[in-house]
């Protein structure tokens, strides 16, 4: 599962399964995105770790989830992915944030 957070808070979530034959579920070898619906447990973790990524200064952050545990957390290059019926425009939420902090500053 990948999920995105911006600003301490789950912004899109989807399943990455592998290409048949693949072990890992990466999209550039043909990883297959689905809708995913988190449980409440998975989310509360979740945003408890964006939270505390937050209070250090990142806004950003991609996790990836397996069984139903965080295995990493990308901070440096977070990718937003989400699954193909999913018509949500994630980049304009994101760019409005953006313009909200700076108007704040």
């Amino acid at each position: 599962v990948r999920v995105f957070t911006l600003a301490g808070e789950a912004l899109s979530w989807c399943l990455k399964l592998p290409a048949p034959g693949q072990f890992l579920a990466n999209t550039r070898t043909g990883a297959q995105l689905l809708p995913y619906k988190p449980s409440e447990e998975l989310c509360a973790s979740i945003n408890a770790a964006a939270h505390a990524l937050l209070k250090q200064g990142i806004y950003f952050v991609g996790f990836d989830v397996i069984g139903g545990k965080i295995s990493e957390a990308n901070i440096t290059s977070p990718r937003l992915l989400t699954a193909p019926e999913d018509n949500t425009n994630y980049y304009a939420l994101i760019a409005q944030w953006i313009q909200k902090k700076c108007k704040n500053r």
